[in-house]
């Protein structure tokens, strides 16, 4: 017997990565990209999951993405700021405000 889906609520994408519930923002965000595929804001978040579960090496490559298609998109030039420092100096918490 399959479990119910439960909607996506607005607020559960940003609560899951508030919380650093990293694999349930990802797996909100992949369900989500299959219904609004090239949506940045996804991806950048598809990206910050990716960073926080330590998967650096899907991180850069979503952030990547999302600048070919918006190279101005500030969350995504963040995010990959934060990628490529973090593969320079493992192992290092980082934490950038604003």
């Amino acid at each position: 017997m399959l479990a119910a889906i439960q909607p996506l609520k607005a607020d559960s994408l940003a609560e899951a990565l508030r919380e650093q519930r990293y694999d349930v923002a990802l797996q909100f965000a992949d369900a989500a990209l299959k219904n609004c595929p090239g949506d940045v804001f996804l991806m950048t978040v598809r990206g910050l999951a990716l960073g926080g579960m330590k998967r650096t090496g899907g991180s850069p490559e979503e952030f990547e993405a999302v600048l070919k298609i918006n190279p101005e998109f500030i969350p995504a030039l963040k995010g990959a700021a934060r990628s490529a420092i973090r593969r320079a100096i493992p192992g290092r918490l980082l934490s950038f405000s604003g």
